[in-house]
C-alpha cells in the first residue's frame, strides 16, 4: 500500500497517509506526505506511479484477497459510528447528497457485492488515463521545488460537477 511503500521501502517520510475524503458530492481519496529528504518532484513521480500501479494489482488479485478486501470494505461501511459527531458528518453529508433515506452505505455495499476486481480495476486506470482528471501536489515552503511543480489549474464548481461521474 501507500504507506508502506513511501515509509518504508522508500524511506521518504515520516507524516503520510491516506483516506477517503469526498470533494463537492464527489467520492475521493486523499494520498499525503512530508518528506524531510525528498522533494516535492520525486514525491509527486512515486505517488503517481504507485497510482498508475494499483489497477494492475487490483485485476491481478486473487479470488480469496478480492473477498477480503470486498469484506473488509464491507465490514468498514457497516461499522457504527464512533461518535455523535461522525454521526452528524454522515447524516449531514447524506442529506446534501439528497438522501433522505440515509442509505448510501447500504447502497455501496450492494453494488460492491455485485463488482468485479478487473470492472474497478478499469475504473481506475480510466480515471488515470486523462490529462484533466490527474492528481496534483503543491508544497509551498521547500527550497527544492521546481518552477515545473508550481502549477494549478483552477476550475469553477459548476466545472467540477460536470466533470464528475458519480456512481451509486
Amino acid at each position: 500500500d501507500y504507506y508502506q511503500m513511501m515509509r518504508y521501502q522508500k524511506q521518504y517520510g515520516y507524516q503520510l497517509g491516506c483516506g477517503y475524503l469526498p470533494f463537492m458530492k464527489a467520492p475521493g481519496i486523499a494520498l499525503y506526505i512530508q518528506s524531510p529528504v525528498a522533494s516535492v518532484d520525486s514525491l509527486h513521480a512515486e505517488t503517481e506511479a504507485f497510482l498508475q500501479a494499483v489497477p494492475k494489482h487490483i485485476s491481478q488479485m486473487s479470488k480469496d484477497a478480492w473477498n477480503k478486501t470486498r469484506s473488509a470494505l464491507e465490514r468498514q461501511l457497516g461499522a457504527n459510528d464512533q461518535n455523535l459527531s461522525i454521526k452528524c458528518q454522515r447524516l449531514w453529508a447524506a442529506l446534501d447528497n439528497e438522501n433522505q433515506l440515509f442509505n448510501e452505505f447500504e447502497l455501496i455495499k450492494r453494488e460492491l457485492k455485485e463488482i468485479s476486481p478487473d470492472e474497478v480495476a478499469q475504473y481506475l486506470f480510466s480515471l488515470l488515463d486523462t490529462v484533466n482528471k490527474s492528481i496534483s501536489m503543491m508544497c509551498l515552503g521547500d527550497k527544492k521545488i521546481t518552477q515545473e511543480s508550481y502549477t494549478k489549474q483552477l476550475i469553477s464548481v459548476a466545472q467540477f460537477r460536470a466533470q464528475t461521474k458519480v456512481y451509486i
